[in-house]
């Protein structure tokens, strides 16, 4: 019986792992320009290599519940911020009521 190929070692072209990620082949080419999948050769990606570097890429960005919710945060309190500032206002309460400074 001849040895058969583990599915995690095949090569597949751009187009087949594009399909198996759920993105374009052309997204596959940019993250192969970009370094983050490695060709075996031109066109040619080894699965299951290209799979999981795929998926460290998709963690590397991911955020928190948490992190989201301070940076919606700090993106209300630049906003409030920026509106008070060309206005001369001051903020005096936490309910966000302004005042005029003199």
């Amino acid at each position: 019986m001849a040895a058969r190929e583990k599915v995690a070692d095949k090569n597949v072209a751009t187009t087949e792992l594009a399909a198996v990620l759920g993105i374009s082949a052309r997204r596959v080419q940019q993250l192969a320009q970009d370094g983050i999948l490695d060709t075996v050769e031109r066109g040619k990606f080894e699965l299951g290599a290209a799979v999981q570097a795929y998926i460290r890429f998709l963690g590397r960005d991911a955020m928190t519940e948490e992190d989201k919710k301070l940076e919606s945060a700090k993106r209300k309190a630049e906003a409030t911020l920026k509106l008070c500032q060309p206005r001369r206002w001051i903020h005096w309460t936490v309910c966000g009521a302004f005042r005029p400074t003199r």
